[in-house]
């Protein structure tokens, strides 16, 4: 039986993915004050999520997207959670 290669995706320099960076905690704190709202308020993604890994995310961390539409440049956060 053949062996067949793995193909790999760099899933930070895909061209699909937005650009991803994760807060600082001091920078998660402003964002939470700014927008009034608690962890629980913020959309997740999994840390087995393929980008969350590729960052290293790790629960409780937030990580700030950036999406340019060709109308405008457009940041928003996603809250890393552990799956259940």
């Amino acid at each position: 039986m053949a062996k067949t290669k793995k193909q790999t995706v760099d899933v930070i320099n895909y061209f699909l993915t937005p650009k991803a960076r994760v807060l600082s905690d001091e920078e998660k704190e402003k964002v939470l004050l700014k927008y009034n709202a608690s962890e629980d308020k913020f959309p997740i993604i999994y840390s087995s999520d393929p980008l969350a890994a590729a960052l290293g995310l790790k629960p409780g961390q937030l990580v700030e997207l950036e999406r340019d539409d060709g109308t405008g440049l457009y940041k928003y956060y996603r809250i890393c959670v552990e799956e259940a």
